[in-house]
């Protein structure tokens, strides 16, 4: 529980500038509008949200992907992936009967948190909806 209290909570990040969790803001929407479990609806985000990331800072994804499957680019996300498919967890948004009609009506929910957070100032309409919709198939 004390893990829990901390996580996210605003102390972690005390002092640091520049910090965002991406994955959390695009998740917290279909966990609020469809009951998702957070961890659920992350491994459906992540997987997508990667893919977008990897060509704005592919080393990132890399180091990732190279440290936890021993893997790079498409493959090390590909087995990321696969590992969450292994473990029981949805990895699209169709895996949950979320639609790709839905996606305005989430990315609008979105937007209501990222425009209260100076951290996600590159998290607009556009770079929302094409990571969605990365997650779609």
């Amino acid at each position: 529980m004390w893990s829990a209290s901390l996580a996210l909570n605003g102390i972690l990040p005390c002092g640091l500038d520049g910090y965002s969790f991406p994955n959390h803001l695009l998740e917290h929407s279909l966990s609020a509008l469809y009951d998702i479990p957070h961890g659920e609806g992350l491994a459906i985000v992540m997987p997508a949200w990667m893919r977008w990331f990897k060509e704005k800072e592919p080393k990132k994804v890399d180091r990732f992907c190279k440290k936890m499957f021993k893997k790079s680019g498409e493959d090390g996300i590909a087995a990321f992936e696969a590992w969450l498919k292994g473990i029981g967890l949805p990895t699209r948004l169709e895996d949950v009967g979320i639609a790709a009609t839905d996606i305005p009506k989430i990315t609008a929910n979105i937007l209501t948190s990222a425009e209260r957070s100076k951290s996600y100032k590159e998290y607009d309409k556009k770079t929302i909806e094409e990571i969605l919709r990365r997650a779609l198939r």
